[in-house]
């Protein structure tokens, strides 16, 4: 994973942790990740990418141009797990 997409992971479980929100609306971490550098145009490369490589779920809103809301998925955390044992 990029720097970027590692960050936008990061932000995203620490919100969905401590919001205890399943679901994630890009524009609720969109400051948060604008603050640590990311445009964004860069926030929703990352994002198109963690959905294809299953780390976040994305659910896409008809005629919208970008990932409006989003989940990240058990995957994430399973990797975490075997990564940290």
């Amino acid at each position: 994973l990029t720097e970027n997409e590692v960050l936008v992971l990061k932000v995203s479980n620490e919100y969905a942790v401590d919001k205890n929100r399943t679901f994630i609306n890009t524009t609720d971490v969109e400051r948060m990740l604008e603050s640590h550098g990311l445009t964004p145009q860069q926030i929703d490369k990352a994002l198109d990418i963690l959905d294809e490589k299953g780390l976040v779920k994305a659910a896409r809103i008809l005629g919208a141009a970008r990932i409006e809301i989003y989940n990240v998925t058990l995957f994430f955390y399973i990797l975490c797990f075997l990564d940290s044992h």
